[in-house]
């Protein structure tokens, strides 16, 4: 059978104060941004909070060493650029107005699972900007925050922020964040596996749970996902009635 299309409703920004308070498990304050490793997160996000310094170059240029893998960078909460281990672009130029507060929302792309001994994950090197002269301030005094995109926290978030609404940028941009999308979908009766079509969608992670019990983790990858044809979902022992309630939880990058 084919179900409706499932209608995505936008329920919260990421990096708001009230989405973030039941998404995150942790925050450490330390002088150097912590690794995934030193959380004790072995996926999802971390978010990377400090305070530049005067800027009295326009542009400087903001330097992550040793990024693994992916970081989205914010100044005042205001998108700004991305930086990619895997396009190898560790630095972007920065302006005075920008703002003070700087933010890295560091993805974990996944772990090389083999002739690597010990694939860390996160910011494992200096964070810097550039002074008068070409010198590099070392930034320091970081909140690292801890995001690990499971369902025990998303279950805590629609608990109290179900019925909330949020404007998204017209075009799909995360100018103020990723955004995190609840859709609903009843299957009513099943004789097989259940499949999910990403063709339209964006860069993001899926979450997907029948009656509070995630069943599901899925990273999706517009550049080079084999996900973007249809992909299996849902199988397996957890069949629980032979009327299946389907809950989706997307918090999405880009469309």
């Amino acid at each position: 059978m084919m179900v409706e299309p499932i209608v995505m409703q936008p329920v919260g920004k990421l990096l708001n104060e009230n989405t973030l308070k039941y998404m995150s498990t942790k925050s450490v304050q330390s002088e150097n941004p912590q690794s995934f490793e030193e959380l004790d997160q072995n996926s999802g996000l971390i978010l990377y909070e400090t305070s530049l310094p005067e800027i009295k170059i326009d542009p400087t240029l903001l330097t992550v060493k040793n990024l693994r893998d992916r970081a989205f960078v914010f100044v005042d909460g205001h998108f700004v650029g991305t930086l990619s281990r895997e396009n190898k672009i560790y630095s972007l130029p920065l302006h005075s107005q920008f703002g003070k507060k700087l933010q890295l929302l560091v993805e974990n792309q996944g772990r090389i699972n083999f002739n690597v001994a010990n694939d860390t994950k996160g910011i494992l090197g200096e964070v810097t900007v550039t002074k008068l002269g070409g010198r590099e301030e070392k930034l320091l005094e970081w909140n690292s925050i801890s995001i690990p995109l499971e369902i025990a926290q998303i279950d805590k978030f629609l608990f109290n922020h179900r019925n909330d609404r949020t404007e998204i940028h017209p075009r799909g941009l995360i100018m103020e964040g990723p955004v995190v999308f609840l859709g609903q979908f009843v299957l009513e009766t099943v004789k097989g596996d259940t499949f999910i079509d990403f063709s339209e969608w964006g860069k993001g992670v899926l979450l997907a749970a029948v009656m509070g019990t995630q069943i599901a983790k899925i990273i999706i990858r517009k550049s080079n996902c084999p996900l973007e044809s249809i992909s299996t979902l849902f199988n397996g022992p957890y069949v629980l009635y032979n009327e299946r309630s389907y809950e989706e939880t997307f918090l999405t990058n880009k469309r």
